[in-house]
């Protein structure tokens, strides 16, 4: 699991996450520096996204952060007219991987969902824009991807993490008053990460257990890409 927090603002779009890397197989944190928010920037596309879920397999078959990353190197020079066209060929390459370890022998989660992927940003100094990937699975059987993708306007806002943190924060509406500013956005996205490892503290739900480190958040608008919000870089990238 990962606390995603992505949404719309006058000023661009914005998308933040928690920093932790959990292995599954032991039970044990093994970074709380991880990066999780990506960039791809070119001629004609601005956009920044994010995985979650088996994005890895533990026999080394796959790894669907460095693929995706290859694969945007890969479409840096070809023309989209939108979002959902560009998407098309990072649903293949993860539906690749997850065969491959299928094939390698290893099991999907018991949780239906396996991946979800994120995008949000600007394609063709259009106005702002997201898509949502998300790969199930049936009884081991891997499903079809579903694809939600369109426009955004300020004020828009999903997310992804544990539901009672999401509500910690949020109540029951979640929502972002339209002149938030991405010092706000960024605010709202460390509460989130805290509210799992509160949630971790007072209930013992060791499904928070998942989400940890610091927050991350980047800022993305058409002239200027994918921008760190100060205090907000993952701290592999600051270290480094």
């Amino acid at each position: 699991m990962t606390a995603i927090l992505m949404g719309c603002l006058r000023e661009g779009v914005f998308i933040g996450a928690d920093s932790r890397k959990w292995d599954d197989a032991h039970a044990e944190v093994l970074s709380d520096e991880v990066q999780k928010v990506f960039e791809i920037r070119d001629k004609s596309r601005k956009l920044a996204y994010a995985l979650t879920g088996s994005i890895a397999s533990e026999n080394g078959v796959f790894d669907l952060i460095e693929e995706c990353r290859v694969e945007s190197v890969r479409l840096a020079s070809r023309n989209f007219e939108s979002l959902r066209a560009y998407v098309e060929p990072f649903i293949h390459v993860i539906k690749n991987g997850l065969t491959k370890g299928k094939t390698a022998g290893e099991s999907f989660p018991p949780d239906p969902v396996i991946v979800r992927m994120f995008f949000v940003g600007f394609v063709k100094k259009r106005g702002a824009c997201q898509a949502l990937v998300t790969f199930t699975h049936d009884n081991q059987v891997l499903q079809e991807p579903q694809v939600s993708c369109g426009p955004v306007s300020p004020g828009w806002m999903i997310g992804s993490g544990c539901e009672v943190a999401r509500q910690m924060v949020f109540g029951d509406s979640m929502t972002l008053p339209v002149n938030t500013g991405f010092s706000e956005a960024a605010e709202i996205t460390r509460r989130l990460v805290e509210a799992h490892k509160e949630h971790l503290r007072t209930t013992g739900h060791e499904f928070c257990n998942l989400v940890g480190g610091a927050a991350q958040f980047a800022m993305v608008t058409f002239p200027n890409g994918l921008e760190w919000l100060p205090g907000y870089k993952p701290a592999c990238l600051s270290n480094g």
